[in-house]
């Protein structure tokens, strides 16, 4: 699970440079049909990006039954499960926020001060009514200087 993945990739002159990439650049785990290191390589005719045309990607798989985009699509929904399992993103139903996290959504009054730490959450949700909290209290804050 490093956050960066080594890729060697060959140059036009034929060296090959080794680059790093950040894996969610490469793979998305909340959809993992939908990763770069997937698309990329996969035929325009089967919902991918590349042709063998010389300014493309070449075609790697040809379609989604090809074995290896199998495997390689096998291998990303493993990683993503392992991820939901041991740290859950915060768009999964098995997200939990920290205690520090729930402490100043309760002070700020975004979150009731009963909440139930085994309530389901929309962290996107609480998240943009936290932001909202804090542009009106600054706007409170520069008006009380005038």
């Amino acid at each position: 699970f490093d956050s960066c993945h080594l890729m060697r990739v060959k140059t036009k002159d034929g060296k090959v440079k080794q680059l790093k990439f950040p894996r969610e650049a490469l793979y998305n785990y909340i959809d993992p049909e939908n990763s770069t290191a997937l698309l990329v390589p996969l035929a325009k005719t089967a919902g991918g990006s590349a042709a063998n045309d010389g300014k493309s990607h070449p075609i790697v798989f040809k379609d989604k039954n090809d074995a290896f985009y199998k495997q390689m699509l096998s291998g990303i929904r493993q990683v993503a499960d392992d991820l939901e399992k041991d740290n859950p993103f915060i768009t999964s139903k098995n997200f939990r926020p920290s205690f520090g996290y729930v402490q100043q959504m309760q002070k700020c009054k975004i979150l009731p001060e009963n909440w139930n730490p085994k309530t389901p959450l929309d962290a996107y949700e609480i998240d943009n009514k936290y932001f909202r909290w804090q542009e009106n209290n600054v706007v409170k804050f520069l008006r009380a200087k005038e």
